[in-house]
């Protein structure tokens, strides 16, 4: 048997697993019920946090710092249990509530179709991949490749990384403006976008806490508080000393599955709080192998896939906690800053 055949005989019965798995499970693996009651409990909580910020902080500042604080957590939950899954059509088998879920990301200000792009498409389809995975090529701000351009500021990366991880949230909206410049299509998806955000993030508190400078702790705190959340949970699953990082010579002889596997690390995978939380997240091979699955399988799937690719020697990647990803990941860029 050739080498070629034999990767793809290892991946048909990776799938085989998973799948003999999921007839046995009591879940349907897009759209069960116990997804949508998660949803329906976190996207509450979402509403509940918003207005409990605009009613209390009209009455303190202390008050307005720590529930717009809540807020912005909220949001990021929101986004990591809700749009994800939707974005990768894993939340329901019906396309509609899909491209409905997905678009909860217009609320935080961003284009679902280029989040689609940007995440699903080049991401997915090659983690890793300097020049092709977004996540991986910053442009001249970080340096998280051996391909990619170091500069003199770099070395100082691992220090001014969790400033600029505040500002995600902020620099989403000049982003996808210039991404979707030529684009009719993508330039209605953001100005829809950024009109939404404009109206919940801005216009209501306005009228809620009928104070300019409120209104503008209250964007601040929630948009640095969304944005460093999102940042960190998703940088230790592929810019850390423990993944693989490619060119893209180095996938033409790469099957699907090694790949996935070898660029792609989990934190604290069995933690149930965690998968809560992250949307499975923190199951990060398990989700890259079978997007198309519901996180709230992932913490009886990943014991399976990591099991397999121990029997065929295949590296799996994880750490046992989630402090130890982001420990590793600052040590990463630290090392990538001083490395020409």
């Amino acid at each position: 048997m050739t080498k070629q055949a034999n990767l793809q005989e290892n991946i048909m019965n990776m799938r085989a697993i998973v799948e003999e798995y999921l007839q046995g499970s009591n879940m349907r693996a897009q759209g069960p019920w116990q997804l949508y009651a998660k949803a329906s409990f976190i996207f509450s909580f979402l509403i509940i946090t918003y207005f409990l910020a605009l009613y209390f902080g009209s009455k303190s500042y202390i008050s307005l710092l720590v529930l717009s604080s809540l807020y912005g957590f909220a949001m990021a939950i929101v986004q990591f249990n809700i749009m994800h899954d939707g974005s990768h059509r894993s939340f329901s088998n019906k396309e509609w509530i899909n491209k409905i879920t997905s678009s909860i990301i217009m609320i935080a200000g961003a284009s679902p179709n280029l989040w689609r792009i940007k995440h699903v498409k080049l991401h997915h389809g090659a983690p890793g991949v300097f020049g092709t995975d977004t996540d991986i090529d910053q442009g001249p701000i970080f340096r998280f490749h051996k391909d990619s351009r170091s500069r003199w500021y770099h070395r100082y990366q691992h220090l001014y990384a969790l400033p600029l991880y505040c500002c995600l949230n902020l620099y989403w909206t000049p982003r996808d403006i210039y991404l979707a410049r030529k684009n009719k299509e993508l330039r209605m998806d953001v100005f829809i976008a950024i009109s939404l955000n404009i109206i919940f993030q801005i216009i209501i508190p306005l009228i809620f806490l009928q104070n300019i400078l409120k209104v503008i702790i209250f964007f601040l705190v929630y948009s640095f508080t969304l944005g460093v959340i999102i940042s960190l949970v998703f940088v230790p699953a592929h810019t850390c000393n423990i993944v693989r990082m490619f060119s893209k010579s180095e996938c033409d002889n790469l099957d699907f599955m090694t790949q996935q596997v070898m660029a792609t690390a989990d934190f604290n995978p069995q933690s149930r709080l965690l998968n809560f939380i992250t949307g499975g997240l923190n199951n990060q091979v398990t989700h890259h192998l079978f997007p198309w699955i519901c996180h709230l399988h992932y913490p009886n799937i990943q014991p399976l896939v990591e099991k397999f690719c121990q029997e065929h020697n295949i590296q799996y990647h994880k750490f046992p906690s989630f402090s130890q990803g982001i420990l590793d990941h600052f040590r990463y860029i630290r090392m990538m800053g001083k490395s020409e």
